[in-house]
């Protein structure tokens, strides 16, 4: 693990001094691969993760305004995201059934836009999970940390607009509504967890920062850029980790259909962002960020540079999220439903 923090914190400087977009990173992300090919114990404690996810909560919540989600979440783009995500999944299905000639049950898990976790419970049932369903979710994920990155880059005048007001409110910390926020955070996180909320963390964050900010305006609630560079960091490191598991014949076997894959989700993404974005009349860029099938704690950073309204984009993601995280049940049931048929 001390490896792994080493190269992390390395690469993470790298891609700073080199002015990459999103340096921390993805220098981050290239060094731990690169790493991980001499070293092949390279991990990290999978407490990192809840880490992550308290400090880019606290991050968003700080942000928060009070009544914003109120006055852009609603019906309609709760019907928005659905549609969305019902039309990645069954383009997805068809292109991989038809072209790339999988199975049924590999093209449905394959199509899914996201959710790893509910993937892995999914395939947990098998002997060993499908490496080109793993393999699939993988590209899609670095391929949109990429095209974060790029929109990023050309937005730079935005970001750094953006910057200026989350530095002048870091300034605004107070040492000890910021310790209140994480333990409360880490508490509640815990309780949620059990529940099998997918991001526990971040939402107990968000709703702890954005509520304290709210009651107790006099002392806002920030966390420090140290903080948030760190988390974006090892956010990279966790993906590195997780691509060196797959080898190079399974590379080439793979790749071109999490491309297409990943490309015609954001295709359909772009698309219905674009019509929902015209009939509930909200930022286009700001939707395309909510529905893009990507990492929550990625799309999540990105929006948070660019100043894309973070806690919407991450409220979006979280209720994605939690819908993929119903479909093992919901497949369950389905089997268990045509199994009884099937005796009958």
């Amino acid at each position: 693990m001390l490896i792994t923090l080493f190269y992390t914190a390395f690469g993470a400087m790298l891609g700073t001094l080199l002015l990459l977009p999103m340096g921390e990173m993805f220098g981050a992300m290239l060094l731990v691969l690169l790493a991980s090919k001499y070293h092949h114990s390279m991990s990290l404690h999978h407490h990192v993760l809840t880490f992550i996810q308290i400090v880019l909560g606290i991050s968003v919540g700080s942000l928060v305004k009070t009544g914003e989600w109120q006055s852009h979440l609603s019906l309609g783009v709760l019907f928005g995201l659905i549609t969305c995500m019902t039309i990645q999944t069954l383009v997805g299905y068809c292109w991989l059934t038809r072209i790339e000639q999988w199975s049924k049950n590999d093209s449905l898990l394959g199509a899914v836009p996201g959710a790893m976790a509910a993937i892995l419970v999914i395939t947990n049932s098998q002997e060993s999970p499908s490496q080109k369903v793993i393999f699939t979710h993988t590209v899609r994920l670095v391929s949109l940390m990429v095209l974060a990155s790029i929109i990023a880059y050309t937005a730079e005048t935005q970001a750094v607009a953006a910057s200026s007001s989350y530095i002048e409110n870091f300034l605004q910390t107070n040492p000890l509504g910021l310790a209140v926020a994480v333990l409360a955070a880490i508490g509640l996180g815990i309780m949620l967890e059990r529940l099998g909320i997918p991001a526990p963390f971040m939402i107990t964050g968000l709703l702890v920062t954005a509520g304290g900010n709210t009651v107790v305006p006099a002392m806002p609630i920030a966390m420090p850029d140290i903080l948030v560079s760190i988390a974006m960091a090892l956010l990279g490191a966790l993906v590195g980790i997780r691509i060196k598991l797959v080898t190079l014949q399974e590379t080439l076997a793979y790749l071109k259909a999490g491309v297409f894959i990943t490309a015609l989700g954001l295709i359909v993404t772009l698309v219905i962002a674009g019509v929902f974005s015209t009939l509930l009349d909200l930022p286009y860029l700001v939707l395309v960020m909510s529905w893009v099938p990507g990492s929550i704690e990625a799309m999540t950073v990105t929006a948070l540079l660019l100043g894309l309204e973070p806690g919407f984009v991450m409220l979006n993601h979280i209720l994605r999220l939690m819908l993929l995280h119903s479909l093992p049940a919901f497949l369950l049931a389905l089997k268990t439903r045509r199994s009884a048929e099937n005796r009958k």
